[in-house]
C-alpha cells in the first residue's frame, strides 16, 4: 500500500463517503444584533435570548455566527500556525523532558515572531465572545446577565494547536484529507 498502514484500511462497506454531509436542524444563532450599535437593541437581545433558550432546551448546544471575532484575526492565526508547523521538528519541540509537573514552562512559540501576540489577541476576542454568550445563557434561564461571571473571573485560557498530515488515501481509510471543517 505504500504510505498507509494496512491496519487503517477499512473494508469496502465501512469506507467513508467522501461527500460532505450537512447536519440538519442544529440551531444557528446570529449574534450580529449585539454588534450593530454601541448599546444593543433590547428587543434584539430578547430575541437572541429566546433563540438560545430554545436551542439549549431542544438540542443542548448551538452554533453561533457573526460573533464579533474578526475573521482577519482567525486568518492571521491560521497562517502563523502554518508557518510554525512548517518548521523542522527540532525547532518545534520546546524540550525533550516532558515532566510537566515539576518543570512547567510557558510553551508559547517564539517563531514566527508574532505568533504569541496573535494567539493572545485571539484568546482575548474569544473570551469576550464567551462572556457575551454566558450573559445570554444566564438571561435565557431567567437570571441576571452577569450571573456566571464570578465563576470565570479567575480562569486561565489554554489554546492547543494540532497538525495532522493529511491521509494520502482518504478514500480507503477513516481519515482526513486536505479539506478542513468550516470555521465561522
Amino acid at each position: 500500500m505504500g504510505e498507509i498502514d494496512p491496519a487503517f484500511v477499512q473494508e469496502q462497506e465501512h469506507r467513508p463517503k467522501l461527500s460532505i454531509i450537512k447536519a440538519k436542524g442544529i440551531p444557528e444563532i446570529d449574534l450580529s444584533p449585539l454588534f450593530h450599535r454601541q448599546v444593543p437593541n433590547p428587543p434584539a437581545v430578547e430575541s437572541l435570548v429566546k433563540e438560545i433558550r430554545s436551542a439549549c432546551k431542544e438540542w443542548g448546544f448551538f452554533q453561533v455566527t457573526n460573533h464579533g471575532v474578526p475573521p482577519s484575526l482567525r486568518h492571521k492565526l491560521e497562517e502563523a500556525s502554518r508557518v510554525f508547523f512548517a518548521q523542522s521538528e527540532k525547532k518545534k519541540v520546546v524540550r525533550q523532558d516532558m515532566n510537566l509537573i515539576t518543570q512547567w514552562t510557558n510553551q508559547s512559540p517564539q517563531y514566527p515572531p508574532n505568533f504569541r501576540v496573535i494567539i493572545e489577541e485571539y484568546i482575548e476576542e474569544m473570551e469576550k465572545m464567551a462572556y457575551k454568550l454566558l450573559e445570554l445563557i444566564a438571561l435565557s434561564l431567567g437570571d441576571e446577565a452577569k450571573r456566571f461571571e464570578e465563576f470565570f473571573k479567575d480562569q486561565t485560557s489554554f489554546i492547543r494547536f494540532n497538525h495532522y498530515p493529511s491521509c494520502p488515501y482518504p478514500h480507503l481509510a477513516l481519515a482526513l484529507d486536505d479539506t478542513k471543517m468550516p470555521v465561522r
